[in-house]
């Protein structure tokens, strides 16, 4: 049996799942709360690689293939998933298997782990600019990405400066998603070590069985986010596991 077809089929559907609720976080963030998409249903199929016809599926079916999207769909592996709109389901269930959560908010912000840093680890937050903060009980990164429009308009009314305005962005940039990362031999390798590393070689580092093409990329443009947004010696402190696990930290805290 090669590596790939040990995939097992619940593990195989969360990853299916996770890599179209990435995809569709841009949608629904736009859009009223019962207008969001979800994953309504999803199959695993074999031995099925034909091209879609429109015969079979018309064009304006609520459906579709993702064809030669994964390694596995080369050895006949085929995914149907069928989008929809409103609330999501809790539950589904697979062939044969008993029920599984599909996550349908997946989406833990890189801010969970940066929040608690010091207001100044935003790079261009001089000490100065970080005294005049203090004075609006702004302290940490969190604060800075929570100021209300009404505060900065004020903090920018008295100082006669918008750069607090740039600094606000720049903190609220850190609420970009971070993809699940698996537990790894490069979970002890620091955020900065990996700066300069391609996508590619992230996923083989991480582990390509368990870690997708498109993961390894957001994870490689977060990382080039970090730099552009945070104090390197930040970067020196945190590792892969601390990235990792705040999943798992966000999941304890609901």
């Amino acid at each position: 049996m090669s590596e790939a077809t040990g995939i097992d089929f619940n593990e195989l559907a969360r990853l299916i799942a996770a890599e179209l609720d990435s995809g569709m976080q841009s949608v629904n963030s736009s859009v009223p709360w019962n207008g969001r998409l979800h994953i309504a249903s999803m199959r695993v199929r074999l031995g099925q690689m034909e091209e879609l016809s429109a015969e079979k599926y018309s064009p304006n079916a609520n459906k579709c293939l993702l064809y030669q999207r994964y390694p596995l769909a080369e050895q006949g592996w085929m995914f149907e998933v069928e989008i929809a709109a409103g609330a999501a389901p809790a539950k589904a269930r697979i062939s044969d298997k008993p029920p599984v959560t599909l996550p349908t908010r997946l989406q833990t912000s890189a801010a969970v782990l940066f929040s608690n840093l010091p207001v100044n680890a935003i790079k261009g937050v001089s000490s100065d600019w970080a005294e005049i903060f203090k004075q609006v009980a702004v302290n940490s990164i969190g604060d800075l990405i929570a100021m209300k429009h009404d505060a900065l308009n004020e903090l920018i009314r008295l100082n006669k400066n918008k750069y607090p305005l740039n600094l606000h962005t720049k903190a609220r940039l850190l609420n970009t998603a971070v993809p699940k990362i698996p537990a790894s031999p490069a979970d002890h390798y620091t955020l900065y070590s990996l700066l300069t590393e391609p996508p590619k070689a992230l996923r083989k580092l991480i582990g390509a069985q368990h870690f997708s093409a498109s993961a390894s990329e957001r994870l490689s443009d977060l990382l080039a986010l970090f730099y552009t947004l945070l104090d390197s010696r930040i970067l020196k402190d945190f590792t892969i596991r601390n990235l990792r696990t705040i999943h798992l930290d966000k999941q304890k805290q609901i």
